[in-house]
């Protein structure tokens, strides 16, 4: 993980995408693993075998996408404490946000 957080740090980035994680995955666990004699005879290599894996692994789903501007049944602003209304009552204290 720190070695994706790194990449993500260099690429101007405060978030660590899964893509860091997968450039990272190939050269950190390639020396961790240990092939079978009969998997080393046949000219395996340990990197192959990593790499193989983390292509197959599916990245995480898309959390917390936006509705476009305008997009029929957009929600947007209409639940309690959003708005423009929100925190506009008289004696309601200062708007969060505001320490």
């Amino acid at each position: 993980m720190l070695v994706g957080r790194a990449r993500a740090v260099m690429d101007g980035r405060d978030f660590v995408a899964p893509e860091d994680i997968k450039a990272a995955a190939v050269p950190v666990l390639a020396h961790r693993i240990s092939l079978t004699p009969q998997a080393w005879a046949n000219g395996v290599d340990a990197a192959a075998v990593i790499g193989g894996i983390v292509g197959q692994v599916a990245g995480p789903p898309a959390v917390g996408l936006r509705e476009p501007a305008g997009a029929e049944g957009s929600s947007a602003g209409t639940a309690a404490g959003t708005g423009p209304a929100a925190g506009s009552g008289a004696g309601t204290g200062p708007a969060q946000g505001s320490r």
